[in-house]
């Protein structure tokens, strides 16, 4: 029963994810992919994933948000349901703490969960994509985890661009 609960919590997932895909195609189709409200659309993606289940996930979202362009906010935005989705399902977690504040140089975004952790982390495509997304806009991404203490995503400005970090 608590695997098919996950199952179903990750396909649910992945039908808002495809919703919000077509909904956002639409809108860059009609000229209007600017009215992207990131703070709205993450709070969102937050309650619709706690909705019905027994996921709990804590978040301090900054106000101040409504600065971060519109393509990082569409990489934030994805990173969040690509954190989530991964902790529920290759991790097994039911709680996450989701903070994004913004900062002196741009913005600091953290994703950790209670999951089954991993002594090896293998990024997979999504992890591969988010890294490279965020580091061609400036940003480095970093995943820490160990077995049974979860996982954790952090993604904050590279203030020494052009020189490769861990």
């Amino acid at each position: 029963p608590e695997e098919a609960k996950r199952k179903i919590i990750s396909a649910n997932m992945q039908a808002i994810s495809a919703l919000e895909e077509m909904r956002n195609s639409v809108h860059v189709l009609s000229g209007k992919d600017s009215e992207f409200d990131l703070k709205l659309n993450l709070e969102r993606v937050i309650s619709e994933t706690m909705e019905g289940t027994d996921i709990v996930i804590r978040s301090k979202i900054d106000d101040e948000v409504k600065r971060v362009d519109y393509a990082a906010a569409r990489l934030i935005y994805g990173a969040l349901k690509e954190g989530l989705s991964n902790g529920i399902r290759h991790g097994k977690s039911n709680a996450f703490f989701f903070e994004l504040k913004m900062t002196e140089n741009g913005f600091s975004f953290l994703l950790s969960d209670n999951g089954t952790g991993t002594d090896r982390i293998v990024p997979g495509f999504g992890l591969k994509q988010m890294t490279e997304q965020f580091e061609n806009i400036g940003y480095r991404v970093k995943f820490q985890s160990e077995k049974d203490e979860g996982f954790e995503i952090s993604i904050f400005k590279n203030l020494r661009r052009g020189k490769k970090h861990d």
